[in-house]
């Protein structure tokens, strides 16, 4: 076996990393599915979110966050996204101070679907104002359980992004 060997920046220590043989590497069992407690190119890119190609199983209970890029199944309100605009339509009020300001647009807002579909880490990430922020939370958290997403055939929790508009009629 051949070693490579260079150093660490931070600890100026010397890592020595093993390099496989050609033997090895054409013995080895390469698959599409990672093994449970392995993340597979899990990132933190600083927001707290993983990226999708993480398992999942990496972290203590299974709390890693998965993106939308790569999910097998998307996180869905019951009754899909007709359904959801069923519920804003209903629940949606626009806000007094709105409306006399003449404020409208989108409010964009970030939260997690949890494994058991309840919504958690509601954040406004792009607000408009006039109250208009805090309602879009407000029917957000009013929502019912969603259906979580699926990775690897288990439900795990998945960031997600929505804009809520808020129109002047």
């Amino acid at each position: 076996m051949k070693f490579s060997g260079k150093l660490n920046p931070v600890r100026d220590e010397l890592v020595v990393a093993e390099v496989p043989t050609s033997k090895q590497i054409a013995e080895s069992i390469i698959g599409s599915q990672t093994s449970v407690g392995l993340t597979a190119g899990a990132t933190d890119n600083g927001s707290g979110i993983g990226n999708a190609n993480a398992t999942g199983e990496g972290s203590i209970g299974g709390t890693e966050i998965y993106g939308t890029e790569f999910l097998e199944a998307m996180p869905e309100f019951p009754g899909g996204m007709s359904a959801w605009a069923k519920f804003l339509t209903k629940n949606l009020k626009y806000p007094v101070m709105a409306t006399e300001g003449g404020v409208s647009g989108k409010v964009l807002v970030s939260f997690v679907v949890e494994k058991n579909g309840e919504i958690s880490n509601l954040k406004v990430i792009k607000g408009i104002g006039g109250g208009c922020d805090e309602e879009a939370m407000r029917v957000i958290k009013k929502s019912p359980f969603w259906k979580p997403g699926m990775q690897n055939g288990r439900a795990v929790r998945v960031a997600y992004m929505m804009p809520v508009v808020f129109r002047m009629e």
